[in-house]
């Protein structure tokens, strides 16, 4: 204490504390500096200590980057919650076409990304939100009461596919036991298929979170398609923020209640 005082009395170019019969009293230039310095701490303190986050105070815009997992399922859930609990906040979609898309959106200042795991960008923070598997969907009325492998293969397909071409991890495992499908429509993403299963005598393999609610027969592929996991993932410069570990926590539970 005495090195320290002796080196604010060098800086300021005075005593700032006297000696006298009851004790050590400030200077005037210690009085007229101290409200300063009193204000300097305070917002020092504020800096090291923030204060408490309120959702409800909250003004800013979340971007939640997704691989078409199941948007239409938690977005009603999510945007509802969202009012509710911060009515000042703004949520933007953004698909993500492509792994590296996700990763570059992260970069750029997406809050969120929910993808599979092979896709997550190698240095992000993430969490396994569940493990899905695929179902066959049908409308209802369907002549194909039971979907066996020659009815599969001779049906037409609506793919469900971001990209102008290529196939699905269905036709991998068709190819492996060297059999084919015709795709009758590609679709860029998951909403636009509904509608056409509904009105034709066709086929989706989807997965079963994206079919749920929806009026169709499903049935099991009668193919053997991998399970996954569904990955919720995050850049690391926001891993301590409140505002972003609130967020996360409410795309979480909106994912789970429909998972």
């Amino acid at each position: 204490m005495s090195r320290m005082l002796a080196r604010l009395r060098e800086t300021f170019g005075d005593p700032l504390f006297v000696r006298t019969p009851t004790g050590m009293v400030p200077t005037a230039r210690a009085d007229e500096v101290a409200p300063r310095v009193a204000d300097i701490v305070s917002a020092t303190s504020a800096l090291v200590h923030p204060a408490a986050f309120d959702p409800a105070q909250l003004l800013r815009t979340f971007t939640l980057v997704t691989a078409g997992f199941a948007e239409g399922q938690i977005l009603p859930i999510l945007v509802s919650e969202l009012a509710a609990e911060a009515p000042g906040v703004t949520l933007s979609m953004r698909p993500a076409s492509s792994p590296v898309y996700g990763a570059e959106q992260l970069e750029r200042g997406g809050d969120l990304l929910i993808t599979v795991k092979e896709a997550l960008p190698p240095n992000a923070k993430r969490m396994l939100i569940y493990e899905e598997s695929f179902a066959c969907a049908l409308r209802k009325g369907h002549p194909v009461k039971r979907l066996t492998l020659d009815r599969f293969c001779e049906l037409g397909h609506v793919l469900v596919s971001p990209g102008e071409s290529g196939g699905s991890i269905v036709d991998s495992a068709l190819a492996k036991l060297g059999r084919t499908r015709r795709v009758a429509v590609r679709v860029h993403t998951f909403p636009l298929a509904p509608p056409i299963i509904a009105a034709s005598d066709l086929v989706i393999t989807a997965p079963k979170l994206s079919l749920r609610g929806t009026d169709f027969a499903l049935h099991a592929p009668p193919i053997e398609l991998p399970t996954y996991g569904v990955y919720l993932a995050w850049h690391p410069r926001v891993d301590s923020d409140p505002a972003g570990k609130w967020f996360r926590a409410k795309v979480l539970a909106a994912m789970r209640r429909r998972s």
